[in-house]
């Protein structure tokens, strides 16, 4: 059902309740209730969650996907099968090629750092090159299942879409807010990653300057 489907899409988005309602106008306690089986969503209210969430009202509507249980003999791998290693590579150098940057094709690890201790305005600048990103991969996807020649696959397509479009909204609902401070920017991604690093003093992090960079250029 829809409820079910919605929760498993913002999970996967890396958004709590609250940033999906502020991204999409839809109330905290409708989102709660429609994804609890509490309440039907209203054609309306689908397509304004679809939209935050960069989907198509269809989507929503879709029942659950099922977890697909990991097999005995797999589970104790840490690492990801070579084939997906090998596809993230393939759209890493396609995004440098075609963007001049790979954000989204970023091992784990350097996703969940790139902007750690980074300064606003860097932030910000980096956030709109991820949805640039994004938005080249969507249009070479599109292309791919119209039958248009690519040098990315289907296999590519079916492989890493899941991943980059998690990235993408991630993204596009954690960049930093026009009233938030770099310290309290950093501080809400660090709490909404529950990084390892919330748990040391944000000082470690994020040391205190007595003026951010740039700071004197902009103030003359």
């Amino acid at each position: 059902m829809a409820q079910t489907r919605l929760k498993q899409l913002r999970e996967e988005a890396v958004l709590t309740v609250h940033e999906l309602a502020e991204a999409s106008g839809v109330s905290d306690d409708t989102i709660s209730k429609i994804e609890n089986g509490q309440r039907v969503a209203r054609p309306s209210t689908l397509r304004k969650l679809a939209g935050a969430l960069d989907v198509s009202p269809q989507e929503l509507r879709r029942p659950a996907k099922a977890e697909e249980p990991i097999p005995l003999a797999e589970a104790p791998r840490e690492a990801g099968p070579p084939e997906v290693a090998s596809v993230l590579e393939t759209i890493r150098k396609f995004l440098q090629a075609r963007a001049g940057t790979n954000w989204l094709a970023l091992p784990d690890p350097e996703w969940d750092q790139w902007w750690l201790g980074v300064p606003r305005g860097e932030v910000v600048q980096r956030y709109k090159q991820i949805e640039s990103e994004w938005q080249l991969l969507k249009h070479e996807w599109a292309a791919i299942v119209r039958g248009e020649p690519s040098v990315l696959r289907l296999e590519h397509l079916l492989e890493a879409s899941g991943k980059m479009w998690a990235r993408a909204i991630e993204a596009r609902y954690s960049a930093p807010r026009k009233e938030e401070s770099d310290e309290e920017f950093q501080r809400r991604r660090l709490e909404g990653k529950q990084f390892r690093t919330f748990y040391e003093p944000l000082e470690q992090v994020w040391p205190v300057s007595e003026e951010l960079p740039g700071e004197e250029e902009g103030a003359s």
